[in-house]
């Protein structure tokens, strides 16, 4: 060899090139891994908002099921206020018609943002019995009509009596509605 050729070889000069050090070879390593463990939590973290959305839908669906559920109870409670076995008489009249409208306006309340059409006729047409048997019970409040001596006894029962047959229809209506709602 030639003498320039030596001192070359032989000088500190020479640079080892990049891909021949142990640190491009790291982060050659580390780089791909990173990228690797980058995207699969991009994707984990895309299937974690789908799923938790599709709880979110399913709690949603489960509390309205409950909450048609419950309506139901209480319908069912409201039947036997409607039942009038014997006479009955202006204070316990008016008492069932006081429970009947909380309960129906707590239902109303509860409901009416899910309310099909069908469920709106239906409470509509509650809403005008129970302004029926509202008018009726008020012909014998004894401070508005005074007490006749040739109205019988079972007067108001006869006269109450097939507004909550009605009323009770329309409520039982209401219930299958609900009922069927929560089957299909």
């Amino acid at each position: 060899m030639d003498q320039d050729t030596t001192n070359i070889i032989n000088s500190n000069d020479i640079k080892i090139m990049f891909y021949e050090t142990g640190e491009f070879w790291t982060n050659a390593i580390i780089a791909p891994i990173g990228i690797i463990i980058g995207a699969l939590s991009l994707y984990f973290s895309i299937k974690s908002f789908k799923e938790a959305k599709e709880a979110k839908s399913a709690a949603l669906t489960a509390a309205k099921t409950v909450r048609k559920q419950d309506i139901i109870v209480v319908l069912t409670e409201l039947l036997n206020e409607c039942q009038v076995i014997d006479q009955i008489n202006f204070k316990d009249a008016t008492n069932r018609y006081q429970i009947l409208t909380r309960k129906l306006n707590h239902i109303t309340g509860l409901y009416s943002g899910d309310m099909a059409n069908t469920e709106k006729v239906v409470l509509n047409a509650i809403e005008t019995n129970l302004s029926a048997i509202k008018e009726t019970i008020s012909l014998f409040n004894k401070a508005i009509t005074p007490s006749d001596e040739n109205v019988p006894d079972d007067f108001l029962h006869l006269q109450i009596s097939p507004q909550l047959i009605e009323l009770s229809g329309n409520i039982e209506l209401l219930k299958g509605t609900l009922q069927d709602s929560l089957i299909n």
